[in-house]
């Protein structure tokens, strides 16, 4: 296909299918890139069709296609570029280890040399 101009409401079906069966089986990074192929192989205008037909957004379909043209480095043991995702609640609250350990300091049971121990409080009483 050259255009999306020829690709016909038949075809976003089949599109739309093959991606909704994928869809759970695959990680955000083989995702991305089969949304980017699935757009280069539409030629001009694809990844706006593919956005509609999968919901991935407009930038992530560029920088699936990035990866795919060797423009944007493919890193094979990672999903996310470094740094991406939700930082570490200890890189967050640096002291929140030590607010924890306190507040069931006089309700921990078991081994004090084991890193396995017990609390009699509930998480209910400790959100609190």
């Amino acid at each position: 296909m050259d255009t999306v101009a020829e690709f016909s409401e038949r075809d976003r079906d089949r599109y739309r299918q093959i991606f909704s069966t994928l869809r759970d089986h695959l990680d955000e990074k083989t995702k991305r890139l089969l949304g980017a192929a699935l757009a280069q192989s539409l030629g001009r205008g694809g990844p706006q069709v593919i956005h509609e037909i999968t919901g991935l957004s407009l930038h992530t379909l560029r920088l699936g296609g990035a990866q795919l043209q060797g423009a944007e480095p493919l890193v094979d043991d990672r999903i996310r570029r470094a740094g991406g995702g939700r930082k570490p609640i200890t890189e967050i609250h640096p002291d929140i280890e030590a607010a924890l350990l306190a507040l069931v300091a006089e309700d921990t049971q078991g081994d004090p040399e084991s890193p396995l121990l017990w609390t009699t409080k509930s998480l209910v009483h400790l959100a609190e």
